[in-house]
């Protein structure tokens, strides 16, 4: 567990006015949900499936890679999702927040995705892995992003950690004692960075053009860091956008829900930097 135990020593450098680790994890189970955040949810489902199947394009003759965290599909509203949440609320409180993908040594994932077994099973594999990432979507081209706000060192696009994210993948990683990294994709570009990294950024404290804190009306004002994805290292691109449909259905309120469902879609990795990053040699540190 000497990662894990870094993981912390680096952590308790960080005030405990901005992530106070004692604090008691609360989450407070939702009670219904709009359209954004059902066409968020679908984004970002279909960002961890691609970034999988990328994965094991890339790196598949050398490690195996599996869908990993929670994959519930139901929102606040639906009939059966207090009792979802209940159990979703009390898993962050015993093990942390598991990753979206698991990258473990070769041969011993017994399939592309082990998000529904049950922990018994899956913590059989864990012990086999190297990483755990946590996929992150973004509505923005990056290119066109940077192109559109060059010079201006204040304007950047970033990884979003929530302060009680601090919380939940350190005690994931107490647990496990697995490397754990972001990865945030962009419709057009792919950026991982380690969470150590991140622990020392934020550590540091706020730097213009590198890292903010804020919070932000859209994540209910929790305390959220914003750390610039330059920070991490790109590792290929969307080399096929998704297709997309629309989709509706009715909440147990009588709400109707408008999303978008996402479908096929290519991401190209590059090699190189995705096994530095597998190896632990990686700038992302």
């Amino acid at each position: 567990m000497e990662y894990a135990e870094a993981m912390h020593d680096i952590a308790r450098g960080i005030s405990d006015q901005i992530v106070d680790l004692d604090a008691e994890h609360k989450v407070r189970i939702p009670t219904q949900a709009g359209s954004n955040f059902a066409i968020n949810r679908e984004q970002g489902r279909w960002a961890e499936a691609t970034l999988a199947r990328g994965l094991r394009k890339a790196v598949g003759d050398e490690y195996d890679v599996a869908q990993y965290g929670e994959s519930g599909t139901k929102i606040a509203g639906e009939s059966g999702f207090r009792e979802f949440y209940t159990k979703y609320r009390d898993e962050l409180r015993t093990i942390g927040k598991r990753p979206d993908v698991l990258i473990t040594h070769k041969g011993t994932l017994p399939s592309n995705d082990i998000s529904a077994m049950d922990r018994k099973t899956q913590d059989l594999y864990v012990k086999h892995a190297v990483a755990g990432i946590e996929v992150r979507s973004s509505s923005y081209l990056k290119r066109a992003y940077d192109r559109m706000h060059e010079g201006d060192v204040g304007k950047f696009l970033s990884f979003t950690p929530k302060s009680e994210d601090i919380r939940a993948v350190l005690r994931w990683i107490e647990v496990y004692g697995v490397r754990h990294f972001y990865a945030q994709v962009f419709f057009d570009e792919v950026y991982p960075i380690s969470f150590e990294k991140i622990l020392m950024i934020i550590s540091r404290g706020q730097e213009r053009g590198v890292f903010r804190v804020a919070k932000n009306p859209k994540s209910q004002m929790k305390t959220t860091f914003h750390i610039n994805v330059d920070q991490g290292l790109k590792i290929g691109v969307v080399a096929a956008m998704p297709e997309h449909r629309s989709k509706v259905f009715e909440t147990n309120h009588g709400r109707m829900i408008h999303s978008v469902e996402f479908s096929n879609g290519t991401i190209e990795l590059d090699l190189d930097p995705v096994r530095r990053i597998l190896s632990g040699t990686t700038e992302t540190r």
